[in-house]
């Protein structure tokens, strides 16, 4: 099952909402070649204005509070397969993907940074997942980073978790990080980053994980 689609949240609702661009049952062998997935971002804003009259008109949704400036390509392999190659519940289904821990499925995904609007990807904003060593960024919003060697939890013990978490310092709106290098760890990116107060004043030295910044309208600062 491969989809495409952009998360929303509704006024005084916490759960976030998902519309799709593109969604698909397909095969893996279809898309070992190259695909092109149109992004058509007026018949997307139409779909959503055509679902919230709907389900208004029973009581079921609100004015929509905020869209997600990203869009996510997400594949699964679920358990319900008609195909008898993969056994009774996934059973037969093998390989480093499948996921470990209770049912056999595999799933994974990708966030992109694409605003609706266009003009945040002018040069001056950088996108949040491809962000450039040594060059210095101004964050728009408060973003959390940790003060610790290693940013990923894995291989932790509960006590080394919790010093990170009492750690955690935060950039205010209108500070800076300078990147110093960049780390993946299990499809999530990391950033060692030097952070500054807006006035300029040093806060220190830590890792930020890029989706804290997918929100964000990050300028490339000259």
């Amino acid at each position: 099952m491969l989809s495409v689609y952009r998360s929303y949240t509704e006024k005084d609702k916490s759960d976030k909402y998902q519309l799709s661009y593109f969604e698909k049952k397909t095969t893996t062998r279809e898309w070992k070649n190259k695909h092109e997935i149109r992004i058509d971002n007026k018949s997307w804003k139409n779909k959503l204005y055509q679902k919230q009259k709907k389900l208004k008109t029973i009581g079921a949704a609100s004015d929509v509070s905020k869209i997600n400036k990203s869009i996510t390509i997400s594949a699964i392999v679920p358990i319900n397969q008609r195909n008898p190659k993969f056994g009774k519940a996934n059973s037969k289904l093998s390989g480093k993907a499948v996921n470990k821990n209770g049912i056999k499925v595999i799933e994974d995904e990708k966030n992109i940074y694409y605003p609706l609007n266009k003009t945040y990807q002018k040069a001056k904003y950088a996108n949040p997942q491809s962000l450039k060593r040594n060059k210095t960024y101004i964050i728009s919003k408060k973003t959390p980073f940790t003060p610790t060697s290693n940013p990923s939890d894995e291989g932790k013990s509960l006590s080394e978790i919790m010093s990170d978490i009492n750690n955690i310092k935060y950039v205010p709106a209108g500070g800076t990080i300078t990147v110093l290098s960049k780390k993946k760890i299990k499809n999530k990116l990391y950033y060692h980053v030097k952070a500054y107060y807006k006035n300029g004043k040093s806060i220190g030295k830590g890792w930020i994980i890029s989706t804290a910044l997918l929100d964000q309208n990050l300028k490339i600062k000259k």
